[in-house]
């Protein structure tokens, strides 16, 4: 009895699974028959036969009393399993290295070896003209030298000083130059092997962050969002500043789960419980010294009834935060500072709330008192910056503009709780105004009054 079957017949596991006719429901009563293998590639049986020959030379070749059955159930089992997994990248980093090769074999293709010939050419050009500035800057300084030992501070001596930091800038471009187009250079960085003592690939990274989307995506939001002009009138950003908070889907696990936080997406809305704690920063500068920076967020989307219009609230300040390219992360923030993290509390009626961190630099160490809660609401961006000359606008120049960030959220149940544990004053709700009604004053008068 046969059971007729459709299209193919699949063997896995070594089971027979056939795709059968549905209507065919008939079961075969005929002794079990063990199925047949897998057919073998050509080219594997090839290397079997030639493996088999060299290893048993007197044994005699394939005849035709062998059972073939067995020779092919035999040949089945030493077949290697398929890979259930994809081939995977090994990992690459500074505790991982690895080194870089050529895609391809010199000679393989002329064109890409002459390319690759001109760029060692050109790197060897420019180290030598920067050797060369060095010699001059060296010679430079010791005339300096010598001069502020025999005549002192003058105009002339000024002047040289201004040469020899001009000499010093063109030097730096010059190193810079002079390795960042060697294939060797530009894979390391791109294979997270980075040395942050390199200005090189400080320079790579720097570049990476403004012309592959993610400065372009911040002030996309910044703009469409109008935080400028609402809370500054202009921004050059020169630190990439990244923000991580809490998944929404691990809010209740916050324990176990706070240190495997997300990035934010800047305009991106969360939720208040997301933001009840202060979030991770990570602020890549692209600078090898240590410079002080401080850290402002605020809130210009705050309700002001006396005014009907809105106000600013000041959620978080900490000035004198050192940074380097060799410590991305934000160092611990001090439990003392002028205005410690409040958690953004959108009131209920209003629109979504934008909040804003700035990270500004500083011209030098500036000491702040401590801000009240009255000092707060009101608090002037524009104003604290001009006052304390932070990197901001026309402050200190538009190379040195900081970082910023920003997200939304609207008010949810868990800003009730954050206005009575945290803050500590009665929740606001806000709404628009009732449509005045030119007839409530005689709503509650008599509609039919009797005269005498």
């Amino acid at each position: 009895m046969f059971v007729r079957v459709g299209l193919r017949s699949v063997i896995k596991r070594g089971l027979l699974l056939s795709r059968t006719n549905a209507t065919a429901a008939a079961v075969d009563t005929s002794p079990s028959i063990p199925p047949p293998s897998p057919p073998l590639s050509s080219s594997y049986q090839k290397e079997t036969d030639h493996v088999d020959a060299k290893s048993s030379p007197d044994a005699p070749s394939t005849s035709k009393n062998a059972d073939p059955a067995s020779e092919k159930s035999q040949t089945h089992a030493e077949v290697p399993e398929k890979r259930t997994s994809k081939r995977k990248r090994p990992a690459i980093s500074n505790a991982t290295p690895r080194k870089w090769n050529p895609p391809m074999l010199a000679g393989r293709m002329p064109v890409y070896d002459l390319a690759v010939s001109y760029i060692n050419k050109d790197a060897r050009f420019v180290a030598g003209q920067a050797k060369q500035l060095q010699a001059d800057i060296e010679v430079k300084e010791a005339q300096y030298q010598g001069q502020l030992k025999t005549l002192g501070p003058n105009p002339e001596l000024e002047e040289l000083d201004a040469q020899l930091e001009q000499m010093r800038e063109k030097l730096n471009i010059l190193d810079i130059q002079s390795q960042i187009n060697l294939p060797a250079v530009r894979w390391r960085v791109r294979n997270s092997m980075v040395d942050v003592r390199n200005p090189v690939h400080l320079r790579l990274l720097e570049q990476r962050w403004r012309n592959e989307g993610d400065l372009d995506l911040l002030m996309e939001r910044l703009h469409q969002m109008h935080v400028i002009p609402d809370v500054f009138p202009v921004l050059h950003p020169s630190v990439n500043l990244r923000v991580n908070f809490i998944p929404k889907g691990r809010i209740l696990y916050r324990r176990r789960y706070d240190h495997n936080r997300i990035a934010v997406q800047p305009g991106r809305f969360l939720d208040a419980q997301q933001t009840n704690l202060p979030p991770h920063l990570f602020a890549n500068v692209f600078h090898t010294e240590t410079r002080l920076y401080t850290l402002l967020m605020v809130d210009p989307d705050v309700p002001d009834p006396t005014s009907e219009s809105f106000t600013s609230y000041l959620h978080w300040l900490v000035p004198n935060i050192p940074l380097s390219a060799s410590n991305g992360r934000m160092p611990r923030i001090p439990a003392k500072v002028p205005a410690s993290y409040v958690p953004p509390h959108p009131q209920k009626g209003t629109p979504y709330h934008r909040y804003v961190l700035l990270l500004l630099p500083q011209p030098c160490a500036i000491d702040i008192a401590v801000i009240s809660e009255e000092q707060r609401l009101g608090f002037d961006v524009r104003a604290f910056v001009k006052q304390y000359g932070l990197g901001l606008g026309d402050c200190i120049g538009t190379r040195t503009g900081g970082g910023a960030h920003m997200w939304r959220q609207v008010w949810d149940e868990n800003v009730s709780w954050i206005y009575e544990n945290v803050i500590k004053k009665s929740e606001p709700v806000y709404g628009r105004p009732p449509k005045y009604d030119e007839y409530e004053e005689f709503k509650n008068t008599p509609r039919y009054v009797a005269q005498n």
